[in-house]
């Protein structure tokens, strides 16, 4: 699972974050995502997004700084993912 911002930061305030399953990932097999807001919301409120090597391969989401992904390894069982891209002090 990778993630990063893309482009600037808007007038409000947030950035515009990518998560994408890598090119090599075989199709057919998929990974489950969420992201974990500053205030310790999740994104999406119930469940993840489903990512495969088919269709969908990304999702993009506007955030607002310390905003985390985590990628699900197994159940019950989140991991962070490191964000590229994200300034020093996110």
């Amino acid at each position: 699972m990778q993630a990063r911002l893309v482009g600037p930061r808007s007038v409000l305030g947030s950035y515009l974050l990518e998560i994408r399953v890598p090119d090599a990932c075989p199709s057919g097999q998929e990974r489950l995502a969420r992201i974990i807001t500053n205030g310790g919301g999740r994104i999406p409120p119930i469940g993840y997004f489903r990512l495969s090597g088919e269709y969908s391969r990304k999702v993009t989401y506007w955030v607002f700084p310390g905003a985390a992904v985590q990628d699900r390894a197994a159940p019950n069982v989140w991991n962070t993912v490191p964000l590229k891209g994200a300034p020093t002090w996110w």
